[in-house]
C-alpha cells in the first residue's frame, strides 16, 4: 500500500475578499484543527454530533463530519434538504445529540417553521454546544430561536459565535466560556483602520436583542508572539499563526498549458488576509459592521493565535 502523501485536500476559498484560491490542507492541518474544535466545544468521548450541512463546505466536513468521525463518536447525518423540509426533525436529534454547527440563518428558520408542540416531549437540555457561523451573526435570530426552544431546556449559553477561514483549515476563534453571547454595536464613525472600535451599547443575549440587525461577528484572538503589521495603505487584514494555518496553491499567473507546484507554508507560520478599502476595520479585537449589531467571540488558549481586522463568521 503507497503511503499517505502529505497534502489532504485542497480547500477553496469563498472568493468574498479576493479571487478564489486553493488552501493545501495536509493532514496535520486537519488533526491540529480537529483537536482545536473538540477542545473548545468541550467534546467528550460518548458525545453525540447532529449536522445537515453538506459535506462540500468546510464546516460540514471538517467542523461536523471528520472531528467526530475521527473520535470513533456517533454522528447523527442529515441532508440538507431534508432539513429545510423537516427543521423539527434536526431538533429532536439534541434529546441525543450534544453538539450541532449551523449558520444564523437555520437557527431563525426553525424559530418560523416549528411550532412548540411539534417538540411536545423533548428535552434538549442536555445539548453542550451550538457553534454559530459562516454569515454574518444576527442577534436576533438567536434569541427567536433560544425563546422557542428554553421550554424545553436550551439555554443561550450553548450558543458559541466563532470565526475561522479556509487558510486556517477551520476554525480561528470561539468562546468556550458558558456565558450568553455578548452583543454589541459599534459606532460606524469610529470604524477605521488602526483606530479602537467604539462600542455604543452592547448587552448579553436576551429580550433586549429582538429586533436588533445582523452585522458581524467578532473574534479577538490571544496572540502567542508578535504578527507582522499590515500596510497603512490596507484597510481591512487578518493575520493567523499556528499549525492550522496554511498558504494558498499560488498566486502567479502561468501560461496555457504548463504545470505549477505546490509552495506550501510552514507549519506555524504566519498567513494573512488583507480587504482593500473595506469598512469596518479594526486592530483591537475586531469588528465588522454598518451601524448594526455585532456579536463576540474569543478564542481561549487556542493553538491557531490571530489578529484580525474585519474579520467574517466561519464558512
Amino acid at each position: 500500500m503507497q503511503p499517505a502523501g502529505e497534502l489532504a485536500l485542497l480547500q477553496f476559498t469563498s472568493g468574498s475578499s479576493g479571487s478564489p484560491r486553493g488552501v493545501m490542507v495536509t493532514w496535520e492541518n486537519l488533526e491540529a484543527n480537529s483537536d482545536l474544535i473538540a477542545r473548545m466545544a468541550g467534546y467528550e468521548d460518548g458525545d453525540v454530533v447532529a449536522s445537515w450541512l453538506p459535506l462540500y463546505h468546510d464546516m460540514g466536513l471538517i467542523g461536523c463530519f471528520l472531528t467526530p468521525i475521527a473520535r470513533q463518536g456517533t454522528l447523527k447525518l442529515m441532508r440538507p434538504d431534508h432539513f429545510i423540509r423537516d427543521p423539527a426533525r434536526w431538533l429532536r436529534c439534541f434529546a441525543e445529540a450534544a453538539h450541532t454547527a449551523a449558520p444564523p440563518f437555520a437557527y431563525a428558520y426553525c424559530a418560523r417553521r416549528v411550532k412548540p408542540e411539534q417538540l411536545e416531549g423533548l428535552d434538549v437540555s442536555g445539548w453542550k454546544m451550538a457553534l454559530i457561523g459562516a454569515e454574518p451573526i444576527d442577534p436576533h435570530a438567536l434569541e427567536v430561536f433560544a425563546q422557542l426552544l428554553e421550554p424545553f431546556g436550551f439555554s443561550r449559553t450553548m450558543f458559541k459565535p466563532a470565526y475561522g477561514m479556509a487558510e486556517t483549515t477551520l476554525l480561528v476563534t470561539m468562546d468556550d466560556a458558558p456565558r450568553h453571547p455578548l452583543a454589541i454595536r459599534p459606532d460606524p464613525e469610529a470604524l477605521a483602520f488602526g483606530r479602537p472600535v467604539r462600542i455604543l451599547e452592547q448587552h448579553r443575549l436576551g429580550a433586549e436583542s429582538l429586533g436588533a440587525k445582523a452585522a458581524g461577528s467578532s473574534g479577538a484572538a490571544r496572540p502567542r508572539t508578535t504578527c507582522p503589521s499590515p500596510s497603512s495603505t490596507t484597510r481591512g487584514a487578518s493575520w493567523r499563526a499556528g499549525s492550522s494555518a496554511r498558504s494558498s496553491w499560488g498566486d502567479r499567473r502561468r501560461a496555457p498549458g504548463t504545470s505549477r507546484e505546490p509552495r506550501p507554508s510552514r507549519p506555524g507560520s504566519w498567513t494573512g488576509r488583507s480587504t482593500p478599502a473595506t469598512p469596518g476595520s479594526s486592530t483591537r479585537g475586531s469588528c465588522s459592521s454598518s451601524g448594526g449589531w455585532a456579536t463576540a467571540s474569543r478564542c481561549a488558549g487556542a493553538p491557531s493565535t490571530s489578529r484580525t481586522s474585519n474579520p467574517r463568521s466561519p464558512r
